[in-house]
């Protein structure tokens, strides 16, 4: 291969990730408008199973403080740690009534 060239595959090739899921299943998904009810996570604060972390923000030493413990105002009991700088590109408060 010439250095600065893309690399020539077969008509065949499909590209999968670590997990095996082809990279074709993926889509990109806009949310409806609607919210997730949230709180910030406190200092110490001793979190129980009920929040979901990904293994990779337990890896990286979260929660941290400003991270945001969100809950499912459907199920309030579905809550899951968004790391406090995706919070912040993705998320403001609103007054929802």
């Amino acid at each position: 291969m010439v250095v600065g060239s893309s690399p020539t595959w077969p008509t065949n090739y499909i590209v999968t990730n670590r997990i095996g899921s082809t990279m074709s299943d993926w889509g990109k998904y806009k949310r409806k408008p609607s919210y997730v009810e949230a709180r910030e996570y406190k200092d110490g604060e001793k979190l129980d199973d009920s929040v979901s972390i990904s293994k990779e923000d337990i890896d990286n030493g979260h929660p941290k403080p400003g991270d945001m413990i969100a809950r499912d105002p459907e199920n309030k009991s579905d809550r899951w740690l968004i790391r406090r700088e995706y919070f912040q590109r993705n998320y403001f408060q609103n007054k929802v009534e």
